[in-house]
Parts: C-alpha cells; sequence; structure tokens
C-alpha cells in the first residue's frame, strides 16, 4: 500500500548462535522504496533496525549484504 512503513531487523549470527557485533551492512529494495538508512551496523547483540516507506506500488525485495553474504526478503 503506497504511503505504508514497515519496520525490519536483521539478525547476524555466527554459528554458534551468537550475534555477530558492529558488522556493516548494506540494505536495498528492487522497487526503490525509501528505506531509513541503506547502510547499517549491528548492534552488540548482531542486530540491526531499518525501516521501508513504500513509495513505489507492487512487489518488493529487500537485499541485505554483509560479510559477503546477501539475504533476500519478498514483500507483498
Amino acid at each position: 500500500v503506497l504511503g505504508a512503513s514497515a519496520q525490519y531487523t536483521v539478525s547476524l549470527i555466527d554459528s554458534g548462535d551468537r550475534g555477530i557485533a558492529s558488522t556493516p551492512l548494506t540494505v536495498s529494495s528492487a522497487r526503490g522504496n525509501t528505506l531509513s538508512a541503506a547502510t547499517l551496523t549491528t548492534s552488540g547483540t548482531g542486530q540491526a533496525t531499518f525501516n521501508v516507506n513504500i513509495t513505489a506500488a507492487g512487489n518488493d525485495t529487500l537485499t541485505v549484504t554483509g560479510l559477503g553474504l546477501t539475504s533476500t526478503q519478498p514483500v507483498s
């Protein structure tokens, strides 16, 4: 819905299920929706939060990249 917003939290964890702190991440929207930040840094618990404001109608895909890995999340 145009004009709507949502908050997302990214969790970066290691193989021991511990958060990975102070790691830079990049975030993008395939549809060009407005992000509160295009770059994030994980907290001491390995989490980072951002908001998406819907400015382009239709399904979107959010992409987060960090530590040489990429994760995508479809948004409808």
